[in-house]
């Protein structure tokens, strides 16, 4: 059966007192909850979250008793995170309300002044009813303060951003303001006093100052080694000898080069010896003796060689005495030697006469380079002892070198650490961190609930949804005839004729 207009509207009028006092009660709800509902302020503060000491390393304590451990910048998600939780904990929290007293967080609603008489006793009787509900599980003030606070705090970050957003919700704009500026102020303290370790300072006064008596020691044990070893360097010392050493092999190897040349001439003067005649026939005359001349000429080449020598090498060197023994021989021999010598072709062959002289001279020179030879093993000899005592020394100095370096190297890095806590407790001392705020606490005055145009909203969509709801329930619940068709279906008769409803026919019926 088709629904007309009329219908509709009948049925609207039956239910006219429920479309006027659902709405009706909405209304006075609405403007109750408009008039008495609690005003909520809201202050707003950001924390920019810089790169600083904090976030860049461990506590000085930790960087000791090991390998120097090198500066790692952590994660800036954790960082942003781990101030998130910390700036929420139940510990700054109790802080900020031990700091603004309990009281003052859970009385610092807005004044009713300047409103009607008769709101604040409607309020008191709310408040009153809501204080009887709360003593049914009673808590102190302060355990109410925190958990009030806890409620109305909001933390957060945007992603990849390291500047934190604290609103906090309280009964007035002052009290959020305030609230929040101390919450602030507590958590910068509090990432400043969990950021470092505050038993790190002294124990590391004390351990440097044990150190440096043990570095003081063994320095002084390694100056102690190298005094008596007559050693100023390790390096140095190996290689002066090293050097002296080799200088004497190739000394050596020279010597035995110049020994191989003169053995040669020599065997070859013995074999024109043995070919010559000692004598030949001839005149007794007077002639210069070139034998002597040779080995004055000769001698004059050493002396000159000499000169040099002493120019380039130092007192006893090896080559240096080899030279001048060799022009020593040399002045015995010419001493021996005259000017002018007789000579009969006769007696003395000159040629004879020379290679005499000349094998003279090669057994002289032979002479002084084996001895010279003989000094440089000696002397070969002894620098090989040397190294040898040298060898059983530097094991010694090596580990007191290590000894002094490792006692060193701890007095410095926690000498390094020392400096560090120090530091870290003045800036603690003086309130730097790498916290910044990026915005003070603000003051709104303009409270943020309840909001006039959601209550209103609210109101009206459970007043239309009232009325909807209430009349489709009492149509479906009403089983009465109303109509012809409803009678003549019920029936199964027609109907003839109908009779309106007013008071004249009722009257008429009633009869």
């Amino acid at each position: 059966m088709a629904i007309t207009s009329s219908d509709i509207l009948e049925s609207l009028f039956r239910h006219k007192l429920k479309i006027v006092f659902i709405p009706l009660v909405a209304a006075i709800g609405t403007i109750g909850i408009l008039l008495f509902f609690p005003r909520t302020y809201r202050s707003e503060a950001r924390l920019f979250l810089q790169v600083g000491r904090e976030s860049m390393g461990m506590d000085p304590a930790a960087n000791t008793g090991g390998p120097t451990v090198g500066l790692i910048q952590s994660n800036r998600d954790e960082e942003v995170k781990s101030a998130i939780q910390v700036v929420g904990s139940r510990g700054v929290i109790s802080k900020v309300v031990d700091e603004v007293t309990p009281e003052y967080v859970l009385n610092s609603a807005e004044p009713t002044t300047g409103k009607a008489s008769w709101v604040k006793p409607i309020k008191d009787g709310v408040s009153s009813f809501v204080k009887l509900l709360k003593d049914i599980d009673p808590i102190d003030d302060t355990e109410e303060a925190i958990i009030e606070i806890e409620e109305n705090l909001k933390v957060e970050a945007e992603r990849n951003s390291t500047v934190l957003s604290i609103t906090l919700d309280a009964k007035s704009a002052e009290a959020a303001q305030k609230v929040l500026a101390k919450l602030v102020e507590v958590y910068k303290s509090e990432h400043l006093r969990i950021h470092r370790n505050p038993d790190s300072n002294d124990f590391l006064a004390e351990q440097t100052s044990k150190l440096h008596e043990q570095w003081m020691l063994s320095k002084d044990e390694l100056s102690k080694a190298k005094t008596k070893t007559g050693v100023l360097t390790v390096a140095g010392r190996r290689s002066n000898l090293e050097t002296q050493l080799q200088s004497i092999e190739l000394e050596l190897l020279k010597n035995s080069q110049e020994l191989g040349n003169v053995a040669a001439k020599m065997g070859e003067n013995e074999s024109q010896l043995g070919k010559t005649a000692e004598r030949q026939i001839g005149v007794r005359k007077s002639v210069p003796n070139n034998g002597a001349d040779l080995m004055r000429e000769e001698l004059y080449q050493s002396q000159i060689r000499l000169q040099d020598l002493k120019s380039r090498l130092t007192e006893g060197h090896p080559l240096l005495v080899t030279t001048t023994r060799q022009i020593d021989e040399a002045k015995k021999i010419l001493a021996l030697e005259s000017d002018k010598r007789e000579e009969r072709n006769d007696d003395i062959n000159p040629i004879y006469q020379e290679l005499k002289t000349d094998r003279a001279r090669q057994q002289t020179f032979m002479a002084g380079l084996q001895a010279s030879r003989e000094k440089l093993i000696d002397q070969k000899m002894d620098i090989q002892k040397a190294m040898e005592s040298f060898n059983g020394a530097e094991i010694e100095i090596d580990r007191l070198e290590q000894n002094e370096e490792i006692s060193r190297s701890k007095f410095t890095q926690y000498n390094r650490s020392l400096e560090e806590a120090r530091m870290n407790k003045a800036l603690e001392e003086s309130q730097i961190s790498s916290v910044s705020v990026a915005q003070e606490p603000t003051l709104a005055k303009k409270p943020v609930s309840p909001s006039k145009l959601l209550v209103l909203l609210a109101g009206s969509f459970l007043a239309l949804a009232g009325v909807v709801a209430s009349v489709l329930l009492a149509e479906k619940l009403d089983d009465r005839v109303r109509t012809e068709a409803e009678l003549a279906e019920i029936g199964g008769v027609p109907v003839l004729t109908s009779v309106y409803e007013n008071p004249e026919n009722k009257k008429l019926l009633l009869r």
